[in-house]
């Protein structure tokens, strides 16, 4: 099924509710403490499905990119945040081999039920190699029962036991073995 942007809009609103800045602070405790230090600082980053760009727009960066079918992201996008209206499959706008981090949530569910076993498969097929995975790190939703201000998500991120019992999305961490060959060149000759 596909949407047109007025209908992902509505589809966005509905899931993920409007723009409120406590959601806002959420992402900036999940940035700085936990997802930056997945990210060089001179980086190329790409949020892929970005939505309301909770994380491209907390997350530090050389260059940052948010890509969404919902003409929404243009209006969301931080300063200093490129926006691009497209599907993942059309990303003209991008050229191979510039980004270095893709960012990615919430979004391989809407192509097919996928676990986190399934995505390693996938992404080793594809060429990279997954350096970490978190089969239950997040919880799906911050709407639910329990409090969730950014005190307790610090907390929360401090506390892996407790991911296994409230987490729900897998994490996951791969490189290509392109990247991974050009670095352990870049080892050699510096040893």
């Amino acid at each position: 099924m596909q949407f047109d942007s007025d209908q992902l809009d509505t589809l966005y609103t509905e899931r993920f509710g409007s723009e409120s800045g406590e959601r806002a602070e959420l992402w900036q405790v999940l940035c700085t403490d936990f997802f930056q230090k997945w990210v060089p600082e001179q980086a190329t980053v790409l949020d892929l499905a970005a939505g309301h760009c909770e994380f491209i727009n907390n997350i530090k960066a050389g260059r940052r990119i948010a890509i969404d079918a919902n003409t929404a992201v243009v209006r969301h996008a931080a300063a200093g945040v490129e926006s691009h209206v497209c599907r993942s499959n059309a990303m003209t706008k991008i050229v191979d081999d510039e980004v270095d981090v893709v960012f990615v949530r919430n979004f391989f569910d809407h192509i097919t039920p996928i676990d986190d076993r399934a995505l390693a498969e996938a992404l080793v097929a594809s060429g990279f190699e997954v350096q970490k995975t978190i089969p239950r790190f997040l919880p799906y939703t911050t709407k639910g029962r329990l409090p969730s201000g950014p005190a307790l998500v610090r907390l929360y991120l401090r506390l892996p036991i407790a991911w296994r019992v409230l987490g729900a999305q897998a994490f996951m961490v791969a490189r290509s073995r392109g990247a991974l060959a050009a670095h352990a060149q870049q080892d050699d000759r510096r040893g």
